[in-house]
């Protein structure tokens, strides 16, 4: 068969059949994974490896952009939990997380926790309790970790929109929850959230 036409048959197959195609023939292996610039084709083995969980925190130096990984030890892992959620505080790495349910609060959740990195190499963590007895007064089923605003205020919304739709600022210094009500909101199925956005709304000129 010319090599045009396996390549035509196989382009016309989904994912998991042309894994399949890759068995019929060194030849058809090498046409289906190959460098399109040389014609060289590489079998890659099999790796067996034995998953291991580490505790700790990836960096990127953006300067050097070489990577580093930090390993975080007691009494602070729960910090690096893969349900919590990182944000920047005050130009601070911190963790937040609920006190029941980690990457969200819900009716039973009294608070969250959140741990602010001071200095990652020494591992010295500031630990701060955030009651939320406020919060139970509207109601809210289920609130997610959307992020941190400028003024150090986090971020909660509600996993479901619903009608009419509210977004939570809780600010640590104060002490205080404020409710921003967003409309037009009702329609949807499911709501992101990006914090700290700016759009220029100007009217742009259509050429």
């Amino acid at each position: 068969i010319p090599h045009d036409l396996i390549i035509e048959i196989v382009s016309r197959l989904p994912t998991k059949s042309v894994a399949r195609c890759r068995c019929v023939s060194k030849l058809w292996s090498s046409l289906l994974i190959c460098n399109p610039s040389t014609g060289q084709s590489v079998i890659l083995p099999k790796m067996k490896s034995r998953k291991r969980t580490v505790d700790g925190i990836m960096c990127f130096d953006v300067r050097s952009e070489t990577f580093r990984f930090v390993r975080v030890m007691e009494p602070f892992i729960r910090a690096v939990h893969p349900r919590a959620t990182l944000i920047n505080y005050n130009g601070k790495l911190a963790s937040v997380m609920s006190t029941q349910s980690y990457n969200y609060i819900d009716e039973k959740s009294i608070g969250f926790v959140m741990y602010v990195v001071q200095d990652l190499e020494k591992q010295k963590w500031s630990k701060h309790n955030y009651e939320l007895t406020h919060l139970r007064e509207y109601g809210v089923a289920m609130l997610l970790f959307a992020g941190v605003t400028v003024a150090g205020e986090i971020v909660l919304l509600p996993k479901y929109p619903s009608s009419p739709f509210y977004v939570f600022y809780c600010s640590l210094e104060r002490k205080s929850i404020r409710r921003v009500e967003i409309q037009g909101m009702g329609g949807f199925k499911q709501v992101y959230t990006f914090v700290n956005h700016v759009e220029d709304v100007k009217l742009m000129q259509t050429f």
